[in-house]
């Protein structure tokens, strides 16, 4: 199982944010397990705080160094170690091409009793450093708002980064068709006219829905389409019938175009 690493930094005010961030990424190594893929998230917390033979900082600079992707959350300020890594993280990136940076900032209310101007300006630096740097870096409200962009962005790096060539997923084949089996000419001719015009060209607005046998195909349309959208367009491929729905019962009708 191949394990990619993700530093995740931030200054101590955003330790909910850390903490449900972590929770996200052991969602999505339940859902990647299958694929051969591990999420290690490392976060300064992990660190002991006993004594070594290099500053405690030095320790965290070496992990940035060797992680794959590098997520940094801001608030209303940057301090002086977290803008250190940033730095350390910038360069091994321009020296490798790894890791990929990820700089989020929360924009949440606060108390005007709270707020430190020292710390806004140090923020307000920071960010005009990144555009000068060509860095694009994200604005968040909430946890969910930080969390559902990270999901994204981690489903896209899934075939690019964090798959080699060998290892990608075969595509779900379907079985050959057995040796009795009938096509349904006539179903696909009917089919054909919503799908297509005159010329044979697809039509501007077509709406296919693919599933097994037995998957209650018609009944799972006549739920999301709307009743008089739907009497009068839908069309399954196991019957080439149309199925209206009423409020109370949903009931199987013949042909009427």
């Amino acid at each position: 199982m191949g394990t990619k690493k993700i530093f995740l930094a931030s200054s101590s005010e955003l330790k909910e944010d850390r903490d449900e961030f972590e929770i996200l990424v052991n969602r999505k190594n339940k859902v990647w397990k299958d694929r051969g893929i591990f999420l290690e998230l490392i976060r300064w917390e992990d660190f002991l705080d006993a004594m070594s033979r290099t500053r405690l900082q030095d320790e965290y600079n070496k992990a940035i160094r060797d992680c794959d992707v590098f997520v940094m959350l801001f608030f209303t300020k940057v301090g002086r170690y977290t803008a250190e890594e940033f730095e350390t993280a910038f360069k091994q990136f321009k020296a490798t091409d790894k890791p990929l940076i990820f700089t989020y900032f929360k924009n949440a209310q606060v108390s005007i009793g709270e707020i430190n101007l020292r710390d806004l300006t140090s923020l307000r630096a920071f960010q005009e450093k990144l555009a000068a740097l060509g860095h694009f870096y994200t604005h968040y409200k909430n946890v969910e708002g930080l969390q559902l962009h990270f999901l994204q962005q981690l489903d896209k790096l899934l075939p690019a980064e964090f798959v080699a060539p060998g290892n990608q997923p075969a595509p779900f084949q379907s079985p050959p068709p057995a040796s009795d089996h009938v096509q349904r000419s006539d179903e696909l001719a009917v089919l054909k006219q919503h799908f297509l015009d005159d010329e044979g060209k697809l039509l501007p607005n077509p709406v296919g829905l693919q599933g097994f046998g037995g998957a209650a195909k018609p009944r799972w349309l006549a739920c999301s389409v709307p009743t008089r959208v739907f009497a009068k367009h839908a069309v399954t491929a196991s019957s080439g019938y149309p199925w209206a729905r009423t409020r109370q019962t949903r009931e199987r009708k013949s042909p009427t175009w």
